[in-house]
């Protein structure tokens, strides 16, 4: 139903979900959340640097997106 209402096939959405097709991707996340040591979700993390964990309000992002910005002119 999800798959669904995200404009997947439903057809697709099954065989993937009873293939292997994606394990090695889901295998390699898990991988890095455990090297981060995240411990929660939600947890956002931005260009590999940068982390927000945990529901935050609006203004941390806006803060990472700005230092983002910054670093990314300095850059060219």
């Amino acid at each position: 139903k999800v798959a669904k209402e995200a404009g997947l096939s439903e057809e697709d959405a099954l065989r993937m979900l009873d293939s292997k097709e994606y394990s090695e991707n889901v295998d390699l996340d898990k991988k890095k959340a455990r090297d981060l040591k995240v411990g929660g979700v939600p947890y956002f993390l931005f260009n590999d640097k940068y982390f927000v964990s945990g529901a935050q309000p609006k203004e941390v992002f806006h803060q990472v997106f700005s230092q983002l910005k910054k670093e990314e002119q300095e850059e060219n």
